[in-house]
């Protein structure tokens, strides 16, 4: 087989993109529903208390997970062939796995402070990630053989289950247990459909016990699984120990709810692109390189005008997306919107080492960056409160992404990622200074639009002279026009 000497920003990956995209836009739209009627209904106090209860779980349910889904759509972008066996492995290993999760996290809940009602939701909550935990394993396949419109499927399901049932508990003014089985519900159906698309458009996986290749694929996973379990951490660890300090846990969880809701946009970018990252960097240095470069200087032409949008905006977005009472979370929010820039960045060079085979590596600078985190909570929640988490995760955010931006010198090059940043910065810059200057005086929504339109008139530009966007932008074209003469010519 010849190597992917052609491969970059193609269609189909344009394709993927916009399925995964479609995906997070769908899931941000049945979120913004929930995130502005959970609040209200549950108030500070209860809201606290489920997403507190979300963060404590995810702290340990990364086990059962172990990273497992990076490797398998690694693996199998590489030996498609093997596919049905590969599924098979990683599913019965899941389940052991999955025991020893739910044991820690029971054992956890004996050492932390917990009722009878919140223990009750914590094993719901547990259920539910051991559910998923199998319809994640199948989505991993589809990625790998680039089927990202199945993940839609399988999220419209998802998603719209979740909603309905939440919606309905609302309505029938049901108890925050309900809140918590409507998700469950939501998640066996989201198995459901991604068992059947799995078995109709790939085959029924290969059940079996190959412990050589279990043991391969655990020490292959686990510095992924450390790796997401820290992330999590990154929030779960200011929530814990905010809700220990002084309780405000609703202010910092409307905060970091937005910001998860935006940061899907960067992991729906990132997972269409790593089947290709995978199959390239087991054959070309070079062309991974290439396509990293591609990656970079689009993703950062997306990330920074939304922080920017956060960082000026938050006080007229903060009322109307959360409610008035949640306006103490301004702040927060703006604290929080340079850390959605090193977060995309962070998700992004990490998945380049993954597919690389270097996730140690990846390891190591959330690891650091985690132990900063931490230590930033401890020091800065005694004296800013709901506001400490949120700089804590900035400073420890930053630091992860200085360190992550050393490791990947050799698969993308610090002077390429610099000049990535350039157009982006240069036309946030721009589109800030118009908001703050003449476009005052207007709406909001005009300020937003108009304040757009300024920055893609200078980041369009000065991108273009970037060789990486300029062949991004001709592929773009050509299958634009492609398309529309295919179907032109059937008119007719």
């Amino acid at each position: 087989m010849t190597a992917h000497t052609s491969e970059g920003i193609n269609p189909r990956i344009l394709k993927n993109m916009a399925a995964l995209l479609a995906s997070q836009v769908y899931i941000a739209l049945t979120a913004l529903v929930l995130a502005t009627r959970l609040p209200r209904y549950l108030g500070e106090m209860n809201y606290g208390l489920y997403s507190e209860i979300y963060a404590f779980v995810g702290l340990f349910d990364t086990i059962g997970h172990l990273g497992l889904r990076v490797i398998l759509t690694r693996e199998v972008a590489r030996h498609k062939n093997q596919a049905l066996y590969l599924l098979g492995q990683v599913f019965a290993l899941r389940f052991p796995l999955a025991l020893v999760a739910i044991v820690i996290v029971m054992v956890a809940t004996l050492v932390r402070p917990t009722t009878a009602f919140e223990r009750i939701l914590i094993l719901i909550c547990i259920i539910e990630g051991m559910v998923r935990g199998y319809s994640i394993t199948i989505n991993a396949v589809l990625r790998a053989f680039e089927m990202m419109e199945y993940n839609l499927v399988i999220t419209l399901v998802d998603r719209t289950l979740a909603m309905g049932t939440v919606l309905a508990a609302i309505y029938l003014r049901l108890d925050l247990a309900t809140i918590f089985l409507a998700f469950l519900i939501s998640a066996l159906g989201q198995l459901l459909v991604a068992t059947l698309l799995c078995w109709w458009r790939i085959g029924r996986p290969k059940w079996g016990m190959d412990i050589s290749l279990w043991k391969r694929f655990i020490n292959e996973a686990w510095p992924v699984g450390l790796s997401t379990a820290m992330a999590r951490t990154y929030d779960g660890a200011g929530l814990v120990l905010l809700g220990a300090a002084d309780g405000a846990t609703g202010l910092l969880a409307g905060a970091l709810r937005i910001n998860r809701l935006t940061a899907m946009l960067g992991t729906a970018f990132t997972d269409a692109m790593f089947p290709v990252l995978a199959r390239s960097s087991a054959q070309s240095e070079k062309q991974t390189k290439h396509i990293a470069q591609e990656g970079l200087s689009l993703l950062l032409g997306l990330v920074l005008p939304l922080a920017a949008f956060y960082a000026v905006f938050s006080e007229q977005f903060i009322p109307w997306f959360l409610g008035p009472e949640f306006t103490a979370t301004v702040p927060i929010l703006v604290s929080l919107s340079p850390a959605l820039v090193f977060s995309f960045l962070f998700v992004f060079l990490t998945s380049v080492l993954i597919a690389s085979g270097q996730q140690r590596l990846a390891t190591l600078a959330q690891a650091i960056g985690l132990g900063v985190n931490v230590t930033c909570n401890l020091l800065l929640i005694p004296r800013y409160g709901a506001l400490g988490p949120a700089l804590a995760l900035l400073i420890s955010q930053a630091t992860s992404l200085v360190i992550v931006l050393l490791l990947t010198n050799k698969p993308i090059g610090l002077v390429e990622i610099l000049r990535a940043i350039v157009p982006a910065a240069l036309g946030t810059t721009m589109m800030v200074i118009a908001w703050k200057t003449f476009l005052t005086p207007l709406p909001t929504i005009i300020q937003v639009l108009l304040g757009g339109i300024t920055y893609c008139c200078v980041w369009g530009p000065i991108a273009m002279l970037d060789p990486a966007v300029r062949v991004f932008a001709q592929r773009l074209t050509t299958e634009t026009v492609r398309i529309l003469k295919r179907r032109f010519a059937k008119r007719p």
